[in-house]
């Protein structure tokens, strides 16, 4: 009879390892034929010995819902097929194919990643939950896996990192604020498998309810407290479990960077996605893994700010023409992520300010930024893998204290007219922008606008505002070009 007791549990050089005719987790059960090795990784993920064969998983793939896939890999567009996944048909491009037959025989180097339906779902969130299980050698075993991360659930290499590469001296401490999130909340947030190997609407529809959030902004600012509480060492416990988990998500994000991922911009799908990449390769102290993503600039946080050719200033907003960004001014949001262009005269922050809570620079992007500034400045170290740090901090300390930027500008505002685009407002000729020249309200778009919402915008935490103003040191981030010591 198959049983859910562990029988023969040993603690030997190879670390605890039993043996067992299953294996489950966050309610998903796998069942194997025979009575097989077992152990746990770092994290608390299973991995089992291989070959293997698996009878069955529960609950039960009825074709349409609770599928798997072996090894599922990247893709970010839709392109021959290559969005398809095998995880339930009630999320857009299901693909039946991509789900094996089951008895399964599974080889050590494979990874079972295994989904259940969110019952009931009426939005987004299809998924309730997602559940790995790593298929390894004895050879692996013979190493004590339980001293070492899961490998990478995607397809390509299946890199066993240890703790014992973890130094947490580069680690800063600092004196906690009050309403700080605790590290056990943290870990309950990201100790799940951190499905996230697709691109666009669908990446984010993959997202499990109880694993990840749906949002990009959302993860950013998680991704953002899980480092900055990292820097609180107390409730050593919980902070560990902290720690190995975080580190488990940059090794599946590092792994899937290698695989072709990028996080870009796109309005608020995907701030805060660099942060957790080069954090754990500086604590894991892998010179490889560090130089492998730090000159990337595929992160929203290069692609939504940029230097004014005219100021130096930064400003907010993505690359896009001259006529798409007037013609959203005056027409309105028809085209997508106009919300995120820049100003294509290069004098103010993007597109339409005067929508105010629509600007994804106001709703989704800039809290979460200051986030990740505050963790640079405060770990100075992490500066070795953000090479462009200078852009990014000056941005977020100019919103912190100052909010939108709409001044000095030269060009005159819409005057509501399409007809009039090229004659009272917008382009020269020259290759400026029309003047105005009735200062009646202010001379440039949006004078009114200039300085307000300072510090302003959703997805971020107020403990974070807190430990902002708790350990900041002002000139380093006015200037965002000099390190010096910072209050402990």
């Amino acid at each position: 009879m198959r049983h859910f007791l562990l029988i023969l549990l040993m603690l030997t050089g190879m670390g605890w390892t039993w043996q067992s005719d299953s294996v489950i987790q966050y309610g998903v059960t796998f069942y194997f034929h025979t009575n097989k090795t077992v152990g746990q990784f770092v994290n608390g993920d299973y991995w089992v010995e291989g070959p293997v064969t698996i009878d069955r998983m529960t609950p039960h793939y009825d074709l349409y819902r609770n599928g798997w896939e072996v090894d599922p890999p990247y893709s970010m567009t839709d392109q021959a097929g290559e969005l398809g996944h095998g995880f339930g048909n009630n999320i857009i491009y299901f693909d039946s194919t991509l789900v094996p037959a089951l008895p399964y025989d599974a080889v050590a180097g494979q990874s079972i990643v295994k989904v259940v339906e969110n019952v009931g779902a009426t939005g987004e969130d299809k998924l309730l939950t997602a559940v790995v299980l790593t298929v390894v050698s004895a050879e692996q075993i013979a190493l004590g896996l339980s001293n070492y991360f899961r490998p990478p659930y995607c397809a390509g290499e299946k890199t066993l990192y240890p703790i014992s590469s973890i130094n947490q001296n580069l680690i800063p401490s600092y004196s906690s604020v009050t309403g700080m999130a605790t590290a056990d909340t943290l870990y309950k947030q990201i100790r799940r498998l951190q499905l996230d190997h697709k691109g666009g609407m669908l990446g984010r529809r993959l997202h499990p309810k109880e694993n990840i959030p749906l949002y990009g902004s959302t993860i950013g600012d998680r991704n953002n407290q899980c480092v900055l509480r990292l820097m609180v060492k107390d409730d050593a416990l919980n902070y560990t479990n902290l720690l190995y988990c975080y580190l488990q998500y940059g090794i599946d994000m590092y792994h899937l960077v290698l695989a072709g991922h990028n996080w870009p911009d796109g309005g608020g799908y995907r701030p805060g996605q660099k942060l957790p990449l080069i954090f754990t390769a500086i604590v894991l102290q892998n010179t490889e893994m560090l130089n492998n993503v730090k000159d990337s600039t595929s992160f929203c946080e290069y692609n939504n700010l940029h230097t004014s050719p005219i100021t130096g200033t930064t400003l907010f907003g993505i690359d896009t023409n001259e006529t798409g960004y007037w013609d959203y001014i005056v027409n309105g949001d028809h085209v997508s992520n106009a919300r995120s262009w820049s100003d294509p005269h290069g004098y103010i922050d993007g597109a339409a300010l005067e929508q105010d809570d629509n600007t994804y620079q106001f709703c989704c992007l800039s809290k979460p930024f200051k986030g990740q500034a505050l963790a640079l400045a405060l770990m100075p170290v992490l500066l070795t893998g953000w090479p462009q740090y200078e852009k990014f901090i000056s941005y977020c300390y100019r919103w912190t204290t100052h909010g939108y930027l709409t001044q000095p500008d030269p060009c005159a505002p819409s005057d509501g007219v399409w007809a009039n685009y090229g004659i009272t407002y917008g382009p020269d000729g020259n290759g400026g922008c029309i003047a105005d020249n009735n200062p009646d309200d202010g001379i440039g778009r949006y004078p009114s606008v200039d300085g307000t919402r300072t510090d302003g915008g959703f997805y971020g935490s107020a403990w974070i505002d807190a430990f902002w103003n708790a350990h900041y040191t002002d000139q380093w981030m006015r200037s965002g070009k000099s390190i010096c010591k910072f209050t402990r």
